[in-house]
């Protein structure tokens, strides 16, 4: 039985610090990948070849957000979580 705060906790912050990172690094590839194939493949139906930049620009910065968010929650949580 769970007695202290950190036992209380261990279920959410294994999880976030076990599945976080490869999830995010998958997203972060899916995002890559549609922005390459928008930006220099031309795929999707936009009136110009500005708003498929646009579109493949802003499908990028998704992705270098998605991987950053990966790359530091297990950091954040570890630092938070109170001292054993």
């Amino acid at each position: 039985m769970p007695t202290g705060s950190r036992d209380a906790t261990a279920g959410p912050v294994r999880f976030l610090v076990r599945y976080v990172p490869p999830v995010s690094i998958v997203v972060a590839l899916g995002l890559l990948a549609a922005a390459i194939a928008i930006g220099y493949f031309g795929v999707g139906n936009y009136a110009s070849s500005a708003e498929s930049t646009d579109a493949g620009m802003l499908l990028l910065l998704f992705a270098v957000v998605a991987f950053a968010i990966g790359r530091w929650t297990p950091r954040i949580v570890r630092r938070f979580l109170p001292d054993e």
